[in-house]
């Protein structure tokens, strides 16, 4: 596809496929993040892809807190209708840092690196979602998979797409663009 074509056409997708994704193309869209730039070349990323049951695992991990719990903050609220979606997709991808010296840089980078994936996602015709308030289960997932050196950035969830969503109404370019 080209560039312009991959950067138009990519959506947030919540409705996938009951299909698996080829690992050669996981392999492919991480390997497009990794050529993310960074902040002083630190790279600071780390990737977990999750598919099947480990997958499940934590989408079950994170849907009994919330169903468990009277009152629902915000975010939790938010991680409700999320989970239905980590349940569909064959694919979570867990982004992560590095626990010390964090600097703001590189949550730039990470952000750099998730949107490469995002774009390389739409580029082998797959569907993704960038799942930033998963951050808010950080413990539990860390807990889960043993991590304890790395700070949870966001989640992607990846898929063959079950719907073609509309471009939502962008900002008019005047009014965010400014040249002097």
């Amino acid at each position: 596809m080209e560039f312009n074509q991959v950067v138009k056409n990519r959506r947030s997708i919540r409705n996938f496929k009951q299909e698996q994704i080829d690992k050669k193309v996981i392999e492919k869209i991480l390997n497009d993040a990794l050529l993310s730039p960074s902040a002083h070349n630190k790279q600071p990323w780390t990737y977990y892809v999750l598919t099947l049951d480990k997958k499940n695992e934590i989408e079950n991990l994170i849907t009994e807190k919330i169903t468990n719990k009277v009152e629902l903050t915000y975010y939790e609220k938010i991680m409700r209708k999320c989970m239905s979606f980590v349940k569909e997709a064959p694919v979570l991808i867990l982004a992560y840092t590095n626990k010390e010296d964090v600097m703001p840089n590189d949550i730039l980078s990470m952000g750099a690196s998730i949107e490469h994936i995002l774009l390389s996602a739409t580029n082998e015709g797959l569907g993704s979602l960038w799942l930033g308030v998963i951050t808010e289960f950080e413990k539990e997932i860390n807990e889960n998979l043993s991590i304890n050196d790395k700070t949870l950035v966001s989640g992607i969830v990846l898929g063959y797409s079950n719907e073609e969503p509309k471009l939502i109404p962008r900002k008019d370019f005047n009014d965010v663009i400014k040249f002097y």
